[in-house]
């Protein structure tokens, strides 16, 4: 018989493993009987408090006997114990039923460029300013600016303090006179004319406050007209239709079509009615005047309309004067509000009076009977884009007018940000109110505008010699002017081979940032353009002996492609007198420099 000797370690490891088995064992045994003993005084609890608070039924049948044990314990003592893991799955998923929202038409383009690894990549979708070389550009005078508020912070004259819920005082006084003009701006003033004023998140939170503020009153506002209008003539049919109309409809603002893609969405969600209204014409590529007419004709009476300042947003393609004055007279007759964002002030032209004289038309001439909102942005004139730094104004007509209106726009402002940020509004009123500063920033900000009139015709003059034989000349200074080139030659399946093929990102109505573009890639997006633009090349036939078919092609007969834009002969209203538009607008502008001798000078 064999004697198997264990040494000490093997001893302590034998030990070791049964201790950890009967330390399982009992580990079990301990769970199992306090599961137990939780389940038999929960049961005796539930009997114990039906015992005593249900007294016995008619019937003489006891409560115990009544109680269905089964039922009790498979709905209460079961999941109490074992359904505590399901409970917590259930709120991990509490979200399952969220679906992803759509990508924005602008935001989600950047995105994909910047995912791009294509060395020849050019981003012409982007709506902000870049230089030569294709880069965001700081201006010097904005760089000066914020060094004196840190010089001023060094001396404890500037701090991080809230602002108002209406913003910056001072702020609001250079911006205002900015956008008006300060000899407007008096004339209101004497006129008994106040303006509400609010610092906002640029253009697009004063959109949205001055949406809120629509979806608020303006559906009061047109009843109340039509209430008087029905006074006046009770037999008017038309009147009494727009009433009831008006009574089951929400607020409704008009929207040009196309617009920056953008105002659908803000004035939606502060709970208007958008609705487009003929503005563009894609066969013509020119101004649709005759639509717009028509569609503001045929709006209800009272009802919002937003109007580009200046550089509309992505056509360029601005009303003459006389067209505005037609505009103002048709919105005149039907009652309507005048909303105007006002993004590109001193950056469509590099004159801030000229770029501000159709809105200061409608203000000096017709703000008696047309309610005029003015959301106003700093991000492109002075390329604080990420600042976010703008105004909301609304002319009002007195002076406890202008009270309430302001305490309703606070009102607006104090639930969804309470108050603005200070630095950008800090760098804007650091340089309105500076001379020397000023003067700098006009002549930067002309540079900008002028970079991008340059362009233009770089651009145009590129495509022809890469042997387009579309016409181009819509996209000239004469015809657009601001940040965007547009063009109805660029269908949304050429926008989609343009980037495809060639990695050039844009949107798919035709838009093209100018600001994209600079000498090294102006050339590479002219050939690609051309090439999406070619009418394809129709096969020649063989020789026959026969006479040949013909062969039915995409082009007409000049061998132009069918999307081929013609640009009709300048019409009277183009060529309407100077004198026939605004009298304070012209003479503010007539004395001006770059920017006026008084310097006066605004999404996305």
């Amino acid at each position: 018989m064999k004697v198997v000797r264990c040494t000490s370690s093997s001893k302590s490891m034998a030990a070791s493993s049964i201790n950890h088995e009967n330390f399982r064992f009992f580990k079990v045994v301990r769970g199992l009987t306090s599961m137990t003993w939780q389940c038999m005084t929960t049961l005796v609890l539930a009997v114990l408090v039906l015992w005593t608070t249900t007294p016995p039924s008619s019937s003489g049948v006891t409560v115990v006997e009544a109680i269905d044990f089964r039922a009790f314990w498979t709905r209460r003592i079961v999941p109490f114990f074992f359904d505590r893991r399901n409970k917590l799955n259930r709120q991990l998923l509490m979200w399952n039923h969220v679906d992803a929202a759509p990508p924005d038409a602008i935001l989600g383009i950047a995105q994909a460029y910047r995912e791009c690894a294509d060395d020849r990549k050019v981003n012409i979708c982007v709506g902000a300013y870049r230089d030569q070389d294709g880069l965001p550009w700081v201006l010097p005078s904005v760089q000066a600016a914020e060094e004196h508020l840190l010089l001023l912070q060094s001396k404890n004259d500037n701090n991080k303090e809230y602002l108002p819920i209406e913003g910056d005082v001072e702020f609001l006084a250079l911006a205002l006179e900015f956008a008006y003009g300060e000899k407007l701006k008096k004339d209101l003033a004497t006129r008994s004319r106040r303006l509400a004023s609010v610092q906002t998140l640029s253009g697009t939170g004063a959109c949205c406050v001055g949406g809120h503020f629509l979806a608020k009153f303006l559906k009061a506002r047109a009843d109340l007209l039509e209430k008087e209008e029905e006074e006046d003539d009770n037999d008017n049919v038309e009147n009494q239709k727009n009433a009831a109309d008006s009574s089951k409809t929400t607020p409704r603002i008009y929207l040009p079509s196309p617009t920056w893609s953008n105002h659908w969405n803000v004035f939606r969600q502060c709970g208007l009615e958008p609705h487009a209204y003929r503005y563009y014409n894609h066969e013509t590529n020119s101004l649709d005047m005759a639509g717009l007419l028509q569609d503001l004709e045929s709006a209800p009476r009272g009802s919002a309309v937003l109007l580009h300042a200046c550089a509309h947003n992505p056509t360029g393609c601005d009303p003459t004067r006389w067209q505005w004055r037609q505009i103002a007279q048709r919105m005149q007759e039907r009652n309507m509000v005048a909303f105007f964002d006002s993004a590109y002030q001193g950056f469509a032209s590099g004159n801030a009076h000229v770029d501000a004289a159709a809105f200061r038309t409608f203000v000096s001439r017709y703000s008696q009977t047309i309610p005029i909102l003015l959301a106003q942005s700093f991000a492109k004139n002075f390329g604080l884009y990420g600042e976010r730094s703008g105004t909301l104004s609304i002319v009002c007509r007195t002076e406890q007018e202008q009270e309430h209106v302001l305490s309703q726009l606070r009102s607006i402002i104090r639930p969804i940000y309470s108050s603005p940020p200070r630095h950008g509004s800090s760098i804007v009123k650091t340089i309105l109110s500076n001379s020397t500063l000023r003067e700098q920033y006009q002549k930067e900000c002309a540079s900008m505008a002028h970079r991008i009139q340059s362009i233009r015709q770089q651009l145009i003059q590129a495509l022809h010699e890469a042997g387009s034989t579309l016409d181009w000349s819509h996209m000239d200074a004469k015809h657009q002017t601001g940040m965007f080139a547009y063009t109805s030659n660029l269908t949304p399946e050429r926008c989609d081979a343009l980037t495809q093929d060639y990695a050039i990102y844009l949107t798919r109505n035709g838009r093209i940032s100018l600001a994209g573009l600079h000498e090294k890639n102006l050339a590479y997006v002219a050939q690609a353009i051309h090439k999406v633009t070619s009418p394809p090349s129709s096969p020649t036939p063989p020789p026959t002996t026969t006479t040949p078919i013909p062969t039915t092609t995409p082009e007409n007969d000049d061998g132009s492609d069918d999307t081929t834009s013609v640009v009709p002969a300048t019409s009277a209203d183009t060529t309407t007198d100077d004198s026939e538009y605004i009298d304070l607008a012209t003479t503010e502008t007539s004395t001006a420099t770059a920017f006026g001798t008084e310097g006066e000078e605004n999404q996305e």
